[in-house]
């Protein structure tokens, strides 16, 4: 029992890992495509905005 916890854990943790990983490595690729400066201040304001 106690090893099936641990197992599901390890799974869990790698999954969020990975996940987090994609949604990063997305994002970098959408602000290489907009690599002028405007395109950059706006995202950052409408994050600021945002949060």
């Amino acid at each position: 029992m106690e090893t099936n916890i641990i197992w599901i854990v390890v799974m869990a943790v790698l999954f969020i890992f990975v996940w987090l990983n994609n949604k990063r490595n997305m994002k970098n690729k959408r602000e290489r495509r907009n690599n002028r400066f405007e395109d950059r201040y706006a995202s950052k304001k409408n994050k600021n905005l945002e949060s």
